[in-house]
């Protein structure tokens, strides 16, 4: 990601509803399969502004990657942070429990490559959470903008855990109360050509979003989504 997106990342993740609702349902996935200890190890590749190692730290002793020095030093605020590749983990092989990819594998040209190298890091037994943006038909200017390479269907998305080796326990697609309007602004911003960023929304709009974030991840401890603006997928190595 360019430096201005991180910056503005930076800023937006901690209010605005679109990054809490991923933390409550990235959250309530890794709550049925994964038992909080202080000695699970679990690492977050492409941390980014780092605010999902607060969440993280609540199931072990979390640590974050990222090839961005300004993402290291944002993530700093929040936990242990280290400069590396993420087609390349400077960690010797089976050395976490659980390993986040939290909306980066659309960043990575070689994603099987990338999927490959997070499971040679994992420990038997292990986890991988990713998290991915959905449908290709809809990528435009602010994928671009964010240089994304690729969305993502539920299928394919399987597909590309399980050709690495890992085995999917749950999968499902999330955004889905919100996907009307994100439909919208995606199809206008496919016509005029312009990204849409960021949509500033009113305190108590922002507010009732994160409702939905809510019923969403308590949704997901019970069955997935049939559709929805974000994909992800939780799988084990065996």
């Amino acid at each position: 990601m360019r430096i201005e997106s991180i910056e503005r990342m930076a800023q937006k993740e901690g209010s605005y509803w679109w990054h809490i609702s991923c933390r409550l349902v990235w959250q309530a996935v890794l709550d049925e399969f994964v038992r909080p200890r202080k000695g699970t190890k679990i690492l977050d590749v492409g941390c980014g502004a780092g605010i999902n190692l607060l969440m993280l730290g609540q199931f072990g002793q979390a640590i974050g990657i990222d090839s961005s020095k300004r993402a290291v030093e944002l993530s700093k605020k929040y936990g242990k942070a280290a400069l590396g590749d993420a087609l390349k983990l400077p960690f010797p092989d089976e050395s976490f429990d659980v390993l986040t990819a939290l909306d980066l594998l659309e960043h990575l040209e070689d994603d099987r490559k990338a999927l490959r190298e997070w499971r040679r890091v994992l420990k038997p037994g292990g986890y991988a959470l990713v998290s991915v943006p959905a449908y290709q038909w809809l990528f435009g200017p602010r994928d671009r903008e964010l240089m994304h390479q690729r969305r993502y269907n539920l299928p394919s998305l399987v597909e590309a855990v399980k050709e690495a080796g890992l085995e999917p326990v749950f999968a499902s697609y999330f955004f889905t109360l919100t996907f009307l309007p994100f439909l919208i602004q995606r199809v206008l911003s496919l016509i005029t050509g312009r990204s849409a960023g960021y949509t500033e929304v009113p305190s108590v709009v922002n507010s009732l979003l994160i409702i939905l974030g809510h019923i969403e991840a308590g949704w997901l401890k019970f069955l997935p989504l049939p559709f929805g603006s974000s994909v992800l997928v939780l799988a084990r190595k065996r």
